[in-house]
């Protein structure tokens, strides 16, 4: 079974997960470092902690995991990774992270485990890593993504890949946000969500659902990705009108 959020979006020259000022301890902070390190033989399981640098418990959680003995032990089995959602926002989103601090737990075979919400006493922590490493080569539920080049194919592979596909828009690279903007051309059963997605707080959500409405009904006079909010939503919905106007033509829609 295919998770339908999936896959994790990482980007090899994001900003530090971890505050300049704060020692992360036995978790690392480079996500595509830490994915690497779990597949060496043996592969380890990878545990995601969530966080961000207004969240006074995510702190709180990785300050007494770090003077915890057994914590240290336990993360020398199970990658830890500390994930800012800042720098990473697609990876929360993949998760339908909405709070913090929350720990995503991954096995062996890149299958999502369990999502364990809120602060994490050390010794729960403990406990909760230890069972991981224990069982990670047990089956889990949704298979995920946990590097860039991996999300366009487990996203066409999801039960409901519309749903997939869409959660990537305006994340990824270059080559990866081309292709992805294909294959929504292919799909206009999307439609009514990329309208949505012109009036998204993310620019890039904005600028690839512009880009696919636009190869369908032609450049818009008035949208503008980079716009105020109020000019945004103004101008997305006089160009959604005037498409509809055009509904009953036959050369409206190439």
């Amino acid at each position: 079974m295919r998770i339908d959020l999936l896959l994790i979006t990482a980007l090899l020259l994001a900003p530090s997960l971890a505050s300049a000022s704060e020692d992360p301890g036995p978790w690392h902070t480079d996500l595509a470092l830490a994915v690497r390190l779990a597949d060496t033989e043996p592969r380890k399981p990878i545990a995601l902690l969530f966080s961000s640098e207004s969240c006074v418990w995510c702190h709180r959680m990785l300050q007494d995991t770090g003077n915890h003995e057994g914590s240290q032990q336990i993360l020398q089995q199970v990658v830890g990774v500390v994930v800012d959602v800042n720098a990473y926002p697609a990876v929360a989103a993949q998760f339908g992270v909405r709070a913090f601090p929350t720990l995503v737990l991954i096995n062996r075979k890149r299958q999502w485990i369990r999502t364990v919400p809120g602060y994490l006493p050390p010794d729960d922590l403990v406990t909760t890593l230890r069972v991981l490493a224990l069982r990670g080569d047990e089956d889990g539920g949704e298979q995920v993504a946990l590097l860039e080049d991996e999300a366009l194919a487990v996203a066409l592979s999801a039960n409901n890949p519309d749903a997939a596909l869409l959660a990537l828009l305006g994340h990824g690279g270059a080559l990866q946000r081309g292709q992805l903007r294909d294959e929504l051309r292919r799909r206009r059963n999307t439609e009514a969500r990329l309208w949505d997605a012109l009036t998204a707080d993310e620019l890039g959500v904005r600028v690839d659902a512009s880009a696919v409405l636009a190869e369908w009904y032609g450049r818009p006079e008035q949208y503008d990705a980079f716009a105020a909010p109020d000019l945004r939503k103004q101008a997305a919905a006089q160009w959604q009108d005037a498409v509809a106007s055009r509904s009953g033509d036959a050369n409206a829609v190439p």
